[in-house]
């Protein structure tokens, strides 16, 4: 599944070398990330530039944000014996979870939009830190239930604004591929990320892979305070002059 996933971003960003890749083994996947560079639209052969470098960003973005909206389910077990409560009641830390998504996401979205993409960006992402950090540390269901609500909170917002900050800061002709590249994190976050994050929980426990959410998010923060610029995007505004090539 990982492989068909990462063969699927890599056809909407490079439909030309598709052609060449052995879909059915990793490695040819494994061949065609370690061979292929990007092909700048004079037909010379450039290094991964800014708006690949944003592109990424937003992709693991979104890849922490699912992953720790979708973890619970795969740790469920342990973090009900561990917060003294049953499974049914620990199941709510993912139902509740996706109401809030839905209740929230709109108009948040409406009340934070007019932020500069830089700001908004790093900020969803240190509310999703804070809700992990306290997810990890808390001693009882309550405090692992604001934790997850704060989460909440943050996810639809990053839904709603991820995309759009992708297509605006690339070349209208690109604006598919780069809605692809973000989206892709979203499929690595539900045949990576969580396989990953329920093996951590079985070897070291539910609160392990949380503060490996933890490191994660600081990790992705880094990343868009680095990358992604301080631009504000209005409703009626053009996509900008970068290229991503």
């Amino acid at each position: 599944m990982i492989c068909l996933s990462c063969y699927r971003i890599l056809l909407c960003a490079t439909p030309q070398f598709a052609r060449h890749l052995d879909l059915f083994t990793f490695s040819g996947w494994f061949y065609a990330f370690k061979q292929y560079k990007y092909r700048c639209a004079a037909g010379r052969t450039c290094v991964p530039g800014p708006q690949h470098r944003r592109g990424a960003a937003l992709s693991l973005g979104c890849f922490t944000f699912v992953s720790t909206e979708l973890m619970p389910v795969g740790v469920l077990p342990g973090m009900a014996a561990g917060l003294n409560v049953s499974l049914g009641v620990a199941g709510y830390l993912v139902t509740i979870f996706a109401f809030m998504v839905a209740l929230t996401a709109a108009p948040l979205t409406g009340l934070l939009g007019h932020i500069n993409r830089k700001a908004l960006m790093s900020g969803l992402l240190a509310a999703c830190f804070a809700g992990n950090l306290i997810t990890w540390l808390a001693s009882d269901y309550f405090v692992v239930f604001v934790g997850r609500i704060l989460v909440a909170a943050a996810i639809g917002v990053f839904w709603s604004t991820a995309v759009v900050t992708a297509v605006h800061l690339v070349a209208s002709r690109n604006a598919v591929r780069a809605t692809s590249v973000v989206f892709g994190g979203v499929s690595l976050a539900t045949v990576l990320g969580v396989p990953a994050g329920t093996m951590l929980g079985d070897f070291y426990g539910w609160r392990a892979v949380f503060a490996a959410l933890c490191l994660l998010c600081l990790a992705v923060f880094t990343l868009i305070v680095w990358s992604v610029p301080s631009v504000r995007i209005a409703r009626s505004a053009k996509r900008g002059p970068g290229c991503w090539r």
